[in-house]
């Protein structure tokens, strides 16, 4: 069953990646400034640096110094309501952003930020208003809709949330926390097929690796959970009538060759289990000349068979999640394997391409169990 609390993390995640992938942008932009002294750059620098060190009230003082001196220089105001939020005072700093982004061309940030103010206060159709406004201006934001989603998430709306989160994926796909927060959304519904494959694709895109521990395990519980609901009874009459073909879409032909090749593990979920049931789901995909075959997360499993890596590769991806101890004695057992793997995947990074684009649109809308449906929307 399905527990709100779950999705705390989600929320709790997205906003340090947004404000991760925010300070990745600060410096370019801060460089950028067209400062009207040196004397108000550097109290703008002192508030900065009181930023960093978490000491919010004297970042507000020297932002707000910062702002008399220099009024029309937006990024001063954007600081302050970076300072306000942090330091909890949310309906002071939503006021300055909200001035901030009515009369001055900025960024999607400010708009994030204004969102993440109003949804503090559970004012979420503000939060949704200030990030339909910010997409107007900004339509491939994948920060944006990642708010979106976690605006969702906090209305318990979940398959909208799920919707905001993809699509985010499709227009910024180089926006990764939307693949985290999809996973995490799809791995907890009736469907959970996306969330795995997502789930997966974040792990292999992003280079922030903090979370990987509890998104492993969700993944490994994810397929316990795409088997849990067929019995060999059921899975005899769905063979009768639903054969894979490559006429089926995307979803519809992994979710088919998944429910054949039950057998592999029908004595239970583990990572050899795993590694054998994946090895097959590609043999059939290339053996029949499936449309997925070009999906491009299958084509990086053709090369990491091709390439001897996809044993170690399921080892590191589930291997923990299926028991510490037995992660620890294969890993005595085979010293030095999962971190050469490593430096093998960071010389061959997976990348999406364009043509996974129209792969998410056809994605089924997330789904809930009855007792799951109320409240989301």
């Amino acid at each position: 069953m399905w527990k709100y609390k779950r999705f705390t993390i989600v929320v709790l995640l997205s906003v340090l990646s947004n404000c991760a992938f925010g300070q990745q942008s600060r410096s370019p932009v801060d460089s950028a400034i067209n400062w009207p002294s040196p004397e108000v750059e550097q109290v703008y620098v002192h508030g900065q640096n009181y930023l960093k060190l978490g000491n919010f009230k004297d970042a507000t003082d020297a932002f707000r110094h910062a702002m008399n001196l220099a009024p029309t220089v937006w990024q001063v105001q954007k600081a302050l309501g970076t300072a306000q939020y942090s330091a909890g005072e949310y309906k002071n700093a939503a006021k300055i952003l909200d001035n901030l982004v009515q009369k001055y061309s900025t960024d999607a940030a400010c708009h994030d930020l204004l969102a993440a103010c109003y949804a503090a206060q559970q004012h979420y159709k503000k939060g949704r208003n200030a990030l339909n406004n910010g997409l107007t201006k900004f339509p491939n934001s994948g920060l944006l809709y990642n708010r979106m989603g976690c605006l969702y998430i906090s209305e318990n709306k979940l398959g909208k949330a799920a919707a905001a989160f993809l699509k985010g994926i499709i227009v910024n796909p180089e926006y990764y926390p939307n693949y985290r927060d999809a996973s995490s959304v799809y791995l907890n519904s009736q469907n959970p097929l996306w969330g795995m494959i997502l789930g997966e694709m974040y792990l292999n895109l992003a280079t922030d690796t903090s979370g990987f521990k509890h998104i492993k395990q969700n993944l490994y519980n994810g397929y316990k959970t795409l088997y849990s609901s067929l019995t060999d009874a059921q899975l005899t009459k769905r063979k009768k009538h639903n054969h894979y073909s490559p006429e089926q879409h995307f979803e519809a032909q992994v979710t088919s060759i998944f429910e054949q090749l039950y057998p592999v593990i029908s004595d239970g979920i583990s990572t050899e289990n795993l590694t054998m049931l994946r090895t097959r789901l590609l043999m059939e995909i290339m053996e029949h000349n499936y449309s997925a075959q070009a999906f491009s997360f299958f084509c990086y499993h053709g090369l990491l068979i091709k390439t001897g890596h996809f044993d170690i590769y399921n080892e590191w991806l589930f291997g923990e999640a299926e028991s510490p101890l037995e992660f620890n004695a294969w890993n005595n057992f085979h010293q030095g394997d999962i971190p050469r793997f490593l430096q093998w995947k960071a010389a061959n990074s997976y990348r999406v391409i364009a043509g996974d684009i129209q792969v998410l649109l056809d994605a089924t809308p997330v789904a809930f169990s009855r007792k799951q449906k109320k409240g989301k929307g």
